[in-house]
C-alpha cells in the first residue's frame, strides 16, 4: 500500500474509555491537518471494524478495519487500516437523500440515505487509482458506529469528548439466534450458497437488530446479504437505495412475486418480496471490481423459495 499516514495506535488510543476528542483526530490526520485553515472541517466520523473488503493480488479477500471521514464540503476520505498502519482508500463526494443529515437516532425508524460517489478506490495493482461508482445506503442500518457527531452535537469544542452512538446490530452465531434477537419465530436461510452454483463462500455472518435478521455470505469476489423484517409501510427493508436501470417481477409460485432490479437483464442486484406477513431482501454487491454482479432467474428462484 501506500505511505502510511497515521498508525492504528494513534487512533485506538483515542477511543479509550469509548470517548475520542475533536482535537485528537486533527492530531492523527483525520481531519486534514495539512489543509489550508479556512479549508474544509470534519462533518462526521464513522468507524467499521473488518469492514472493508480488498482484493489482494494473490486474489485472496481480506476485511480491514476502516473509518470514513466526512467533510462540510460534501467530500469525503475512506481510510483501511492494515496491520498497524492507516492508508487512504477511497476519496469522492456524497450527499444527503430526503433532507437526511449526519444527526440521527440510530435506534429509530427515521432513515438517513445518503449518496456516496467514489472518485478514486485504492487496488493491489495500481494503488489509489480513479474510480466511478454510486451507492446509496442507510446510515442507520450499516453496523458502522458513528463516532462523531452526537445526535443533536451542535459545533464541537476542539477539546470536548464525544460517545459514539451504539450500534444497533449485534453478531450472533447462527440463524435461529439472529431470529431470536429480532424477534422472530424463525429465520431459515441456508448455511452456504454452494449448492446455488456461487462459489464456496468464506464467512457467514448473522446479525440481527429490533424487527430484522441478517445473514451475509462472503463469497471472495461477491457479498449477498439476506434479510427478513417486520413490515414498513412505504419502505423495504434492504437498506439498498440506489437508483437502478431496470425493474421487473419474477413469479416464485403462485402465492409469491418477486421484484427484482438491477442494471443488466438476468442479473438481479435487489430483491424484495412479501411472504406471511415478513419482508425479505436479498442484495447482491461484486467486490471485484464487477458493479453489475447479480443473480439470474433460476438461481434468484431457487435461493427465494429456500428462504423463510
Amino acid at each position: 500500500m501506500s505511505k502510511s499516514l497515521f498508525t492504528r495506535k494513534s487512533f485506538v488510543k483515542g477511543l479509550a474509555g469509548g470517548a475520542l476528542t475533536f482535537a485528537g483526530l486533527v492530531g492523527a490526520g483525520f481531519a486534514r491537518a495539512n489543509e489550508a485553515a479556512n479549508g474544509p472541517s470534519v462533518a462526521a466520523i464513522y468507524l467499521g471494524v473488518e469492514k472493508q473488503a480488498f482484493v489482494e493480488k494473490d486474489g485472496d479477500t481480506d476485511h480491514l478495519d476502516t473509518v470514513w471521514v466526512y467533510f462540510d464540503d460534501m467530500t469525503f476520505t475512506q481510510y483501511v487500516f492494515d496491520d498497524d498502519a492507516a492508508f487512504v482508500f477511497s476519496t469522492g463526494t456524497y450527499k444527503f437523500e430526503d433532507n437526511g443529515s449526519f444527526n440521527y437516532d440510530a435506534q429509530a425508524d427515521a432513515k438517513a440515505s445518503i449518496t456516496i460517489t467514489r472518485e478514486q478506490k485504492y487496488n493491489a495493482t495500481e494503488g489509489l487509482a480513479p474510480y466511478d461508482s454510486v451507492h446509496t445506503y442507510d446510515l442507520g442500518t450499516l453496523g458502522y458506529l458513528k463516532i462523531f457527531p452526537l445526535e443533536n452535537a451542535a459545533a464541537p469544542d476542539p477539546n470536548a469528548e464525544f460517545v459514539g452512538l451504539p450500534n444497533p446490530w449485534s453478531e450472533v452465531a447462527s440463524a435461529d439466534e439472529a431470529a431470536s434477537g429480532a424477534g422472530f419465530d424463525e429465520f431459515d436461510v441456508p448455511e452456504t450458497l454452494e449448492e446455488y452454483g456461487l462459489g464456496r463462500g468464506y464467512e457467514t455472518i448473522y446479525r440481527c437488530m429490533k424487527g430484522i435478521a441478517e445473514v451475509r455470505y462472503e463469497l471472495g469476489a461477491a457479498r449477498i446479504t439476506v434479510r427478513k423484517g417486520s413490515p414498513v409501510e412505504g419502505d423495504d427493508i434492504s437498506g439498498d437505495y440506489n437508483q437502478y436501470a431496470l425493474t421487473w417481477t419474477q413469479d416464485i409460485d403462485d402465492d409469491l412475486i418477486a421484484i427484482c432490479s438491477g442494471n443488466q437483464e438476468d442479473k438481479a442486484i435487489k430483491i424484495i418480496w412479501e411472504n406471511d406477513g415478513f419482508d425479505y431482501s436479498i442484495n447482491c454487491e461484486g467486490l471485484g471490481g464487477d458493479s453489475d454482479y447479480g443473480l439470474d432467474a433460476q438461481v434468484l428462484a431457487e435461493l427465494v423459495d429456500d428462504i423463510d
